[in-house]
């Protein structure tokens, strides 16, 4: 097992924010996000390559994207060494740190996390990356999008339902398409919203219940914001809304990538992972 300490950004972003080298020099920032489906191990914000000063050598051999794309020849995170990693260079990465009042580096996503079996700790700021296999009491199934990319939930909202949702741990509150908000006659306030599209007007609702991952929440909050259209086309289905921070704050987490399975474990009474060998407030939706 490797055991990866984190830190939230801030109580305004609760987003998890991991210390890693590259090329031997850091440490630097980066997003842990779930909700990060890109094809490549990592992604960089063009400051740090400029401040940095990194050599930029076109991967020729990597899978064809949008962005311009690098090798890197060693990251590290906490006691994990990887060698000749594929990066992309993402714009928007320096306007989303700016807004959460972090200095990016880049962002972790699905593509460096598919071959473990992942715990979220939020009590104990831990992450623990397995790669042996284990048992998950009380888990579920979940679904991929596009490529084998991200997690989707089936899940209900004030007992309606199923609906598919993404778990995003880049997401400080849960979200809701506004097509679904209108569908359940949810009516809430205007706020400021901080998105992967920028900021934008949302509406903060309040949800009778949110069941997701055989867990039910009630009164939760959760933002309407118009993202779902550029969501859907990343997923490569159709989404409904997001589980966030405000969700999983309550729980730890564990997403066995491999064998698509998720266990929710309430913080008090965490025995999820067993080794078979022993409010109004400006949302974050990366």
């Amino acid at each position: 097992m490797h055991h990866i300490p984190f830190r939230l950004a801030n109580e305004e972003h609760p987003l998890i924010i991991v210390s890693a080298a590259i090329n031997d020099n850091g440490p630097y920032d980066f997003l842990f996000d779930t909700g990060n489906g890109s094809p490549v191990a990592i992604l960089l914000s063009p400051s740090f390559i400029e401040k940095s000063k990194m050599v930029i050598e076109d991967d020729k051999h990597a899978a064809k994207t949008e962005y311009q794309q690098l090798r890197i020849q060693r990251f590290q995170i906490g006691d994990l060494l990887y060698k000749n990693l594929t990066a992309s260079i993402v714009d928007s990465l320096d306007a989303f740190g700016k807004q959460i009042g972090v200095a990016l580096a880049g962002n972790v996503g699905f593509h460096f996390l598919k071959k473990w079996c992942v715990k979220i700790d939020y009590q104990k700021n831990m992450l623990t990356l397995s790669e042996s296999k284990v048992s998950l009491s009380n888990s579920q199934p979940f679904e991929n999008g596009a490529n084998g990319a991200f997690i989707l939930l089936q899940t209900e909202v004030n007992g309606a339902g199923p609906f598919r949702f993404l778990l995003d741990t880049g997401a400080s509150s849960s979200v809701i398409s506004p097509a679904l908000a209108a569908k359940l006659d949810l009516q809430g306030t205007a706020i400021d919203a901080l998105s992967v599209l920028g900021s934008q007007g949302a509406q903060m609702v309040t949800l009778d219940t949110l069941k997701a991952a055989g867990e039910i929440q009630h009164g939760i909050e959760a933002a309407v914001i118009d993202i779902f259209e550029y969501t859907s086309e990343a997923a490569g289905i159709q989404i409904d809304g997001i589980v966030g921070y405000s969700f999983l704050r309550n729980y730890s987490i564990v997403i066995d990538y491999p064998q698509q399975r998720l266990a929710l474990t309430k913080q008090d009474n965490d025995k999820s992972l067993v080794s078979d060998n022993s409010a109004n407030q400006e949302l974050t939706a990366q």
